[in-house]
């Protein structure tokens, strides 16, 4: 399970979406790889100083499937501010990658 921090959120989007690389291969991305279907990206926001682990990222993913977007785990679409104790160090974690921590 992947996972990724950062501290600014628009990074994030960099992190999980095509490059410029991708550029060259018109419809590689379509043609290679089947659409996976399920939740597979929980973002959620982490203090700093604290470093997530791979059990954290499977509750959050797990929690965002079974309830979709709340503040303990949401979605690039569907975002919450950090709680005031949380100041960001946002990330990424998932099921295959995705946490916004």
């Amino acid at each position: 399970m992947p996972t990724s921090s950062w501290t600014e959120e628009s990074a994030g989007g960099g992190f999980c979406y095509p490059a410029p690389w991708t550029a060259p291969l018109p419809g590689a991305l379509t043609d290679w790889f089947e659409r996976f279907e399920s939740v597979y990206a929980a973002l959620w926001w982490v203090p700093a100083g604290h470093l997530p682990s791979v059990e954290e990222a499977k509750a959050r993913l797990a929690h965002l499937v079974e309830h979709g977007p709340t503040r303990f785990a949401f979605t690039f679409k569907v975002t919450f501010p950090p709680d005031d104790a949380q100041q960001p160090t946002a990330g990424v974690g998932s099921a295959m990658e995705r946490r916004r921590a």
